[in-house]
């Protein structure tokens, strides 16, 4: 971790590395394709785009880590220049898993060169073989911080989160709303879904449940990483039958919890849905 940042809000904290960096050196001249483990930092209130658990983080550094002590060769950690320091935008768990390994050798890095706003779009369009896929909700609450923080184009910040375009665009008049009907509200501390129910007019403080599901839902989710690792996402199938045997009505729940007549809630695309070997 890097600076005071990592206790701000998301925009504040974005603010004051948008300052550092106009007060701070220009990147090295010199190409750089590898760096030390202590030479590369990272400030997650800003980069980091993902909202796993802690056990789910942990569990997939730690594959990672194995995969690095047999010798296999990880994709290159996306760094920024920052002004003063290298800052990973794209490559957490990489890093995490090089750590735990206690990896002495040169890293493997790729340089973003740009602005502070595209470093953000390239961490969160980058896709590799290493990375952990990002949930719907983690591509929703993603795009919605694009949106609020970037003036880049529908189609961009679509592409980049694997949203669709009338999705952003719902975002943009969700923000306009908050913006005219509550300016008090920092857009920041609010969720896509905690956005969305507040500019159709729901009362703030019906928030709260939506906060209790998201932290007991971690718990859990905590719980079952300890206690399966990977094995649920591995057989879907039969995790699905594991919760039908459980309780008959936790499917249905979870189909409408999704909703499938909404393309935003719906984590899979119709023409996806024939081709994709687990239905």
């Amino acid at each position: 971790m890097i600076g005071t940042e990592n206790s701000d809000s998301f925009l504040a904290a974005k603010a004051k590395l948008k300052e550092r960096i106009a007060k701070g050196q220009p990147a090295p001249a010199q190409k750089i394709n590898r760096l030390k483990l202590k030479d590369i930092h990272e400030l997650p209130v800003v980069f980091q785009q993902r909202d796993i658990t802690q056990a789910m983080s942990e569990s997939h550094a730690v594959e990672l880590g194995r995969a690095i002590q047999r010798g296999q060769t990880l994709t290159p950690i996306t760094v920024y220049w920052i002004g003063d320091a290298w800052c990973v935008i794209d490559g957490h768990h990489r890093l995490a898993a090089y750590r735990g390994v206690r990896f002495t050798k040169l890293i493997p890095v790729r340089v973003f060169e740009g602005t502070l706003e595209g470093a953000r779009l390239q961490g969160l369009a980058s896709n590799s073989k290493d990375k952990l896929p990002m949930s719907p909700r983690e591509k929703y609450n993603a795009a919605w911080k694009m949106v609020i923080s970037s003036r880049f184009s529908k189609s961009a910040i679509a592409s980049a989160a694997s949203v669709s375009d009338g999705l952003v665009g719902k975002m943009r008049a969700a923000e306009r709303t908050i913006k005219e009907d509550i300016p008090e509200q920092p857009l920041d501390g609010l969720t896509w879904e905690q956005a969305r129910k507040m500019a159709a007019g729901e009362l703030i403080e019906d928030f709260g449940a939506d906060d209790y599901v998201d932290k007991e839902g971690k718990i859990l989710a905590d719980r079952f990483a300890r206690d399966y690792g990977d094995y649920l996402s591995r057989h879907p199938l039969v995790t699905m039958r594991a919760l039908e045997l459980y309780d008959h009505k936790l499917l249905p729940a979870i189909v409408d919890f999704y909703n499938p007549l909404d393309e935003e809630y719906f984590p899979f695309h119709i023409d996806e849905i024939d081709t994709n070997p687990e239905f």
